[in-house]
């Protein structure tokens, strides 16, 4: 099994889907900024508040005219699942949460509003786990993009599938 950073992950799903024709809206590399791209901040919070809250931070947000993808990115899946944030979280939990916590419409007016880049006003929202190496059992209810190899594996769920090869 080849190590692959998960900087090398993040790179190589930005380079996949831009060569999809994805639009990549906004990323956060891992342990810096990406010049690029607007960082992918969204509120943690109810949007019904006046107070300004804590954010999460998202790898890697694109789209394609009809899908919004939000998608983290670590060296091998166990990690996407096992290591946990601040809040106690994978980032597979994490990103069902953002899914669960905004209506796609909402998310997608957050995703707008914070980069300044136009995005589907009624998308579809797909959530994906990018990885260098898949090193346990796949879940079936979120994309798996496997980055670490000379070429991109994906195992599309939701929304992606029939989108993605």
């Amino acid at each position: 099994m080849t190590s692959v950073s998960e900087y090398q992950v993040y790179l190589r799903i930005i380079e996949f889907l831009q060569g999809k024709g994805w639009l990549i809206v906004c990323a956060s590399p891992p342990g810096g900024t990406d010049n690029r791209f607007r960082k992918c901040l969204l509120p943690r919070r109810d949007l019904t508040s006046s107070v300004r809250g804590p954010r999460d931070e998202v790898d890697v947000t694109a789209h394609n005219g009809q899908i919004i993808l939000l998608a983290e990115c670590k060296s091998t899946l166990s990690d996407s699942l096992n290591i946990l944030n601040a809040l106690g979280e994978s980032d597979y939990h994490k990103l069902h949460r953002l899914e669960q916590s905004f209506t796609p419409p909402e998310l997608a007016g957050l995703i707008e509003r914070g980069t300044g880049v136009p995005v589907p006003a009624n998308p579809s929202i797909a959530l994906a786990l990018v990885v260098g190496v898949v090193d346990c059992k796949i879940p079936t209810n979120i994309t798996i993009f496997e980055a670490g190899a000379t070429m991109v594996r994906v195992w599309a769920a939701g929304p992606l599938v029939g989108v993605l090869p």
